[in-house]
């Protein structure tokens, strides 16, 4: 996408961003939350967002099987 990574079937993958981290839980999370401190230059953009709802963003991608 032009925006972020293609998210079809996350849950189900064992590895994000372009396949060089792990798909755990709090990989995933901090993924979210700063993406270019993982991976520099990705497209994903780094959201403004607060504890509470990186917590519901983190919940909601989870159950994308």
């Amino acid at each position: 996408g032009a925006l972020g990574p293609d998210l079809s079937h996350l849950m189900t993958r064992q590895t994000i961003a372009s396949g060089i981290l792990p798909n755990y839980d709090r990989t995933l999370a901090h993924w979210i939350a700063d993406p270019q401190s993982l991976k520099p230059g990705a497209f994903m953009p780094a959201p403004a967002l607060s504890a509470h709802a990186l917590d519901d963003v983190h919940a909601y991608l989870r159950t994308l099987m």
